[in-house]
């Protein structure tokens, strides 16, 4: 139980976990809710050790099952009693189809290899079609003797209420604030760079040390800005070429409403202010004084218009059409 620790905050998650574990009155199918993709993974893997463990305490990292897990270039490739299903993306949109769960099935019927019995995580859970959630429910309502599945959703909106009611949620909020900080001074940045780069990731350990390092998600970010900055900037503006960019990136939607809101806090807190030092993102600077300066009051409505889209998109099917007029609002 040990190894658990490693798992960086969700504390609550942790210790509900752990008893289940001490009471031996552990579930076959576990949903894990929450934005926090990096805890979710981190316990669902801790998880799959440890109910596969052949040693006394669990996972205890020594025996021929935990060995296994490691084994490989990718967690458990190497364990035959452990799999990972992911969304593909065989049209314009990553999902997990009734064909796949469907083989996924048939490999529960198969005998475990070591004997301790199998475990399956399934990655991204609001992306199985309905169909894939209905077939993968009969298995749910009439379980096999050591099987688990551990679920990982960012949300509960997409999942069926029968599915739902079959499984232990677990909900994963993440790091708190001082945490996350202290873990990035205790990898090296001072406290105000910590602090900085903390603001630029909106809280996400993830975002902010790919922002920090120039990794994916700084150019992700630098891309949100300037297109948001265009919205802004430009006479006449139709957000079409836009809309272009959102759905070129629809996988990404979460990490670009994070640095449109990011951008949007800037603006406000400078046309309040009127104080480039307490703009969080420095390196954008330029950008959230011009357009401070070109929306006027309307910087304080940014943060609504934002809120009131993403609300929209959940209920509208027409997703170009509540983007699109997001846009028009925001460019005014």
């Amino acid at each position: 139980m040990k190894s658990w620790e490693k798992v960086l905050g969700n504390d609550s998650a942790k210790k509900a976990l752990k008893e289940s574990f001490e009471k031996q009155s552990f579930l076959h199918n576990y949903l894990f809710i929450g934005e926090d993709e990096e805890g979710k993974i981190a316990m669902a893997r801790e998880m799959a050790k440890a109910i596969l463990c052949e040693g006394e305490e669990k996972p205890c990292g020594r025996c021929k099952s935990c060995q296994l897990f490691h084994g490989g270039e990718i967690f458990g490739e190497n364990h035959p009693d452990y799999e990972e299903i992911f969304p593909t993306k065989t049209t314009s949109k990553e999902s997990i189809k009734k064909e796949a769960v469907m083989d996924l099935m048939e490999s529960t019927r198969m005998k475990s290899y070591r004997g301790k019995g199998k475990v399956y995580v399934i990655h991204g859970m609001e992306t199985m079609t309905v169909e894939g959630q209905n077939a993968l429910l009969k298995t749910l309502e009439e379980p096999l003797g050591g099987i688990h599945f551990i679920l990982l959703t960012k949300s509960e909106g997409s999942i069926l209420p029968t599915v739902l009611s079959r499984s232990n949620v677990v909900e994963f909020n993440g790091m708190t604030q001082e945490e996350t900080l202290e873990l990035l001074m205790k990898r090296g940045y001072s406290e105000s760079m910590a602090r900085k780069i903390l603001v630029m990731g909106s809280g996400s350990l993830k975002r902010a040390e790919s922002i920090a390092s120039g990794g994916e998600l700084s150019e992700l970010r630098r891309e949100v800005f300037s297109a948001i900055h265009k919205v802004v900037k430009e006479k006449g503006y139709t957000p079409l070429g836009t809309w272009k960019f959102f759905e070129e990136k629809e996988g990404q939607w979460t990490e670009i409403f994070f640095f449109l809101e990011s951008w949007a806090r800037d603006v406000a807190v400078y046309f309040v202010t009127q104080e480039k030092e307490k703009i969080a993102n420095t390196d954008f600077m330029d950008i959230m004084v011009e357009d401070a300066q070109i929306l006027g009051e309307r910087s304080l409505q940014m943060m609504n218009i934002l809120h009131q889209g993403k609300e929209y998109l959940h209920y509208n099917g027409n997703k170009q059409l509540v983007i699109e007029n997001m846009l028009l609002e925001i460019g005014g």
